[in-house]
């Protein structure tokens, strides 16, 4: 089983740093600023991508991967406008989880984008 993601201080360097997806990241600088990189990589978690499947999804992680099957079996038109469409409704509703998704979410900005 993997471990679970945490920030530490790297003292040779002097930053707050955490490890995700295999990839170092730094955070902030300075001993002292703990709560910064706390709150810096939970930005970063926040954004991170999840597969379309997983139970923690969100709209914009199956937005995002809908083009790559719309590539396969429709036209170049059709992909292009399912991308231009997906990145405006992900730009508004892209944070909520799929599980989370209902009518009341689409119909109004379906209605103001025609």
């Amino acid at each position: 089983m993997a471990r679970s993601n945490k920030i530490w201080f790297r003292k040779d360097t002097g930053w707050w740093m955490v490890t995700v997806g295999g990839v170092k990241t730094r955070l902030t600088q300075g001993k002292e600023n703990r709560k910064q990189a706390e709150q810096k990589f939970h930005e970063l978690a926040a954004v991170r991508a999840r597969v379309p499947e997983a139970p923690s999804a969100r709209v914009a992680d199956v937005v995002e991967a809908f083009p790559a099957w719309s590539k396969i079996h429709g036209s170049d038109d059709t992909n292009r406008n399912y991308i231009w469409y997906g990145q405006k409704f992900s730009e508004e509703i892209g944070y909520l989880l799929t599980m989370e998704l209902k009518p009341i979410h689409v119909t109004p900005w379906v209605d103001a984008h025609g």
